[in-house]
């Protein structure tokens, strides 16, 4: 997927969603500012499961105004709709009411590079999980979602199956990262190469940081997010102590 690229709609070419996402038209509902506070913006564009509602958190108790991704959440599924399209410019009005950004669709697709000549002020953060306990994680959540059964054997049934029951944010953002390689394999190799892609296009950027979520933890980037440095990352994920949760 580039910045310029428009998929062509699926079946249902006169729905109302499918033609606003079509439209190249300004529309007053999605120029408007709905919270942004006029400091700085933000671009998490860590992956899913990669510590993304912390961030969230944590930046929303700062006083930002927060777009982040929840498959409870309409506009993360219109957002994730938007991106599966190419429709990266409705992102980009979308985005002008919103301070900092997290999980998808900022993470996960190519939408950072667009991002970066529309908000040339804005900085960006990549966090990096390690593969396996990011695996570990992604692969959890679909078997929390959608069960375990033989119904739901491979990794494409578990994303079809949560799909089918309206959460088509996350599977459509899965798909299009593991270009239809749906595996274990598919997946880790996706991850790989979209955060080496991330690293390559910010390279020299002294506007882009990157590293781990130990790092992440223990506040190496809060200086560079506007944070004192006593503020801690949030546990979003009580059960699971010591780190900040995807």
């Amino acid at each position: 997927v580039t910045p310029s690229r428009r998929r062509t709609p699926g079946s249902i070419p006169g729905s109302p969603t499918i033609l606003l996402l079509q439209s190249t038209q300004p529309r007053t509902m999605l120029a408007a500012s709905w919270g942004n506070t006029g400091t700085m913006r933000i671009f998490n564009l860590s992956l899913p499961k990669s510590g993304t509602p912390s961030f969230g958190a944590m930046m929303r108790d700062a006083g930002h105004a927060v777009c982040d991704g929840n498959w409870r959440d309409h506009k993360t599924n219109f957002l994730m709709l938007a991106a599966h399209m190419g429709n990266y410019d409705l992102i980009d009005r979308v985005a002008h009411g919103y301070d900092m950004f997290s999980d998808a669709p900022f993470g996960g697709t190519l939408y950072y590079r667009q991002a970066a000549h529309t908000f040339p002020d804005a900085k960006f953060l990549l966090i990096k999980r390690a593969p396996e306990a990011w695996w570990a994680s992604f692969a959890g959540m679909l078997d929390a979602d959608v069960g375990a059964d033989a119904m739901h054997d491979t990794l494409e049934r578990k994303l079809v199956a949560a799909f089918n029951a309206g959460r088509y944010g996350y599977p459509l953002l899965a798909m299009d990262l593991c270009a239809g390689n749906a595996t274990n394999d598919g997946f880790l190799h996706a991850k790989a190469a979209y955060e080496a892609g991330v690293e390559a296009f910010f390279e020299g950027n002294d506007r882009f940081r990157c590293g781990s979520m130990d790092a992440f933890a223990d506040g190496a980037f809060n200086a560079f997010l506007g944070l004192e440095d006593g503020v801690k990352v949030p546990h979003m994920n009580p059960a699971k102590a010591g780190a900040p949760q995807g």
